[in-house]
């Protein structure tokens, strides 16, 4: 690597990266381990030159890792080699993952964007949960993105949450460089001779993000020398005050032991500020998304619902969700179409990963250690110990089907009225798979182990663990 200069687009790289390190506390953070987001981009490879440095002089693990989306054919591929051989130079383990992300928006119902997002989130939090030496993922947003986003979410009518822009730490993740601008960050690179890939699709301005960050950004520099940092200022204080308003609606929540489903009168006394939260709550719990907040139209439709039309009530939203009222209860719910393919697959002792990216561990003994770092990364975090005759036992994990049911308390009891009565949400039931030997049903995730299945009534004991993803 070359020798870093003193002054320079570098040095107020390094001193953004400095301070943003200091003030947030990510040195404490980094020491459990740092798992890199690698494009091959201007700003991760920034990142990763940066967080190396950080790592020889501290001593934390740090490894990167790519998402090859299969989206730009050969031009993906050249972006993962060239990733592979920047690791190599810089002796950084690398993790690499192609995800057909084309087919996977199509079949969820998103964009490519949207889709390709979370399916890095996703492999990020895979690595994490199969890595006890990793303990965070640092990104390479930088204060460009958060001004594009910021700018796109206000011409599309976004509240408050929209304008706080894109989140210095958020749960696992944590981001070092959001406060350097992208032309100094590819400034910084150019100093220190740092090779980097470009995305052919970037320089498209029809894609309305481009046209932000090529025409409207590079106006907004004939008002402030700055924008992005003065944009970044705003976002501060909208997200200070908004910060507010949410603590008022989640208490709120809490006292009214709100999950997925509410009633209508109450929901139609709130001011809108607090509705528009306490309904993205709901759909939180509902759809395990923690980018829940709801869109303005699909707000204002619900809203306009709640209070003029009959008792009961359905409004389409995106990604095959839909708002119900039904005699008064209001809910979030998938609509039929929406459903998951059907599975079924053997287990065997050790990781099990199903199709949606879901983990079941089988362990003849108590694996106390994994099951407290995975709930770390985990939306659901669930664990039962099972009986059986004998170690050399054939357990599957299907999806649910119509009537399928249990034997507990001396009685078989269908699942759906054992759902019902532990009020949990639709799409969170379809996150639960079935544990069957042969054609019985022995375990299902929240509802418990069958009786003959229980833990002291055969021989050999099983201890299973079921975590879902959380998506970030």
């Amino acid at each position: 690597m070359t020798t870093k200069r003193k002054d320079g687009a570098y040095a107020c790289v390094l001193s953004d990266f400095n301070k943003t390190v200091e003030r947030y506390s990510m040195l404490e953070r980094f020491m459990g381990g740092v798992l890199v987001g690698f494009s091959g981009g201007a700003d991760s490879v920034m990142l990763l030159s940066l967080m190396k440095g950080l790592s020889d002089k501290h001593g934390f693990p740090l490894c990167a890792m790519h998402v090859n989306h299969m989206i730009r054919g050969s031009e993906a591929d050249r972006d993962e080699q060239f990733c592979r051989d920047f690791c190599e130079r810089l002796s950084v383990e690398l993790a690499v993952e192609k995800i057909d992300v084309p087919s996977l928006a199509k079949k969820e119902g998103r964009s490519i964007e949207d889709a390709a997002r979370r399916a890095r989130y996703t492999a990020f939090n895979r690595m994490l949960a199969t890595r006890s030496d990793l303990s965070c993922v640092v990104t390479a947003h930088n204060s460009s993105d958060n001004a594009e986003t910021v700018i796109f979410n206000m011409l599309r009518g976004g509240g408050s949450r929209a304008l706080s822009g894109i989140p210095v730490v958020r749960d696992n993740v944590l981001r070092p460089i959001i406060l350097s601008a992208k032309a100094d960050i590819i400034s910084a690179a150019n100093e220190l001779e740092l090779p980097f890939v470009t995305d052919s699709t970037n320089s498209d301005t029809d894609y309305t993000r481009n046209y932000i960050r090529a025409e409207i950004l590079p106006k907004m520099s004939r008002i402030t020398p700055m924008p992005e940092r003065a944009i970044a200022r705003m976002c501060e204080n909208v997200a200070s005050d908004s910060s507010y308003i949410d603590s008022v609606a989640a208490e709120l929540v809490r006292e009214k032991g709100i999950t997925n489903t509410a009633e209508r009168d109450f929901l139609s006394s709130l001011h809108p500020a607090i509705l528009h939260r306490v309904l993205s709550v709901m759909r939180e719990n509902a759809f395990g998304d923690t980018d829940a907040f709801l869109e303005r139209k699909h707000f204002d439709s619900i809203v306009s619902a709640i209070k003029n039309s009959d008792v009961n009530f359905s409004i389409d939203l995106s990604g095959y969700q839909k708002f119900v009222c039904d005699r008064g209860i209001c809910s979030f719910e998938l609509q039929a179409d929406g459903e998951d393919a059907e599975f079924c697959i053997p287990l065997k002792m050790g990781e099990n990963r199903l199709p949606d990216g879901s983990l079941i561990y089988l362990s003849d003994t108590p694996c106390d250690e994994f099951s407290e770092k995975a709930k770390n990364v985990y939306k659901l975090s669930i664990q039962a110990a099972m009986s059986f005759d004998t170690m050399d036992i054939s357990l599957t994990a299907r999806s649910r089907r119509d009537g399928d049911s249990i034997l507990m308390g001396k009685m078989t009891k269908k699942l759906k009225t054992l759902y019902n009565g532990k009020k949990i949400p639709i799409a969170e039931r379809k996150l639960l798979p079935i544990i069957c030997e042969s054609d019985k049903t022995v375990w299902v995730p929240r509802l418990g182990v069958a009786d003959f299945a229980r833990k002291g009534e055969r021989a050999y004991n099983v201890y299973a663990y079921f975590f879902a993803l959380e998506e970030k």
